[in-house]
């Protein structure tokens, strides 16, 4: 398990990889992070707490190819608007 602190500079959780899953736990009492794939910069636009997906405070989110060895074709970014504990694992 690897801890990583999210800001408002958007961040990257995990790198596109040969896994089963990616699993993000926002470990913050009072903040949402916001997650993005594929990159700090979608199409263009730079990945914001307006247009991410939410993760609530003491709530995680799982990515995952159904106990499957398969490569997750997308990186995991995160940002938030104030600083936040985040735990990441994968397998």
């Amino acid at each position: 398990m690897t801890q990583v602190t999210v800001t408002s500079t958007p961040v990257k959780l995990a790198s596109a990889g040969n896994r089963e899953f990616v699993s993000v736990f926002n470990n913050d009492t009072t903040n949402p992070i916001y997650l993005g794939f594929d990159g700090a910069v979608e199409n263009g636009t730079t990945l914001t707490t307006a247009n991410g997906w939410p993760v609530p405070p003491q709530t995680s989110y799982q990515l995952s190819n159904d106990g499957h060895r398969q490569v997750h074709t997308h990186e995991v970014w995160a940002v938030s608007a104030g600083s936040c504990d985040v735990r990441i694992q994968g397998a």
